[in-house]
């Protein structure tokens, strides 16, 4: 059975492309009602995020509930010229030990703190 939770998720704090970095999402209102864990996440960059250099460090599943991404820059100045003051959308998909697939959009929003601090 697929399905998904049908809301798309915007971060509170924003990416520095000099940082690496983890962002987490809580899903555990959905697991709770229908009585299911995560097991494996994937995330999925655009195109362009991709060109412009913005990697998934790694990924992880904590405690059935919580799906934690880490994001790094392969050239954090390119990423910068490219992305700064921009929203990314991440495509993030839970599949879960019930065998559902959850499929929604996470906002990612890249920001210089440099630049801004000195703005």
């Amino acid at each position: 059975m697929s399905g998904g939770i049908g809301v798309i998720e915007l971060w509170d704090y924003p990416f520095d492309p000099a940082e690496t970095k983890d962002f987490d999402s809580d899903l555990s209102a959905e697991m709770t009602r229908t009585g299911d864990s995560i097991q494996d996440v994937d995330w999925t960059l655009p195109p362009a995020a991709v060109a412009a250099g913005l990697r998934v460090a790694t990924s992880y599943v904590s405690n059935g509930v919580f799906a934690v991404v880490w994001f790094t820059a392969a050239d954090p100045a390119a990423l910068r010229a490219a992305l700064s003051g921009t929203n990314v959308e991440v495509v993030r998909t839970v599949r879960t030990v019930g065998g559902r697939t959850l499929v929604d959009t996470v906002i990612l929003k890249i920001r210089d703190k440099i630049a801004a601090a000195a703005a």
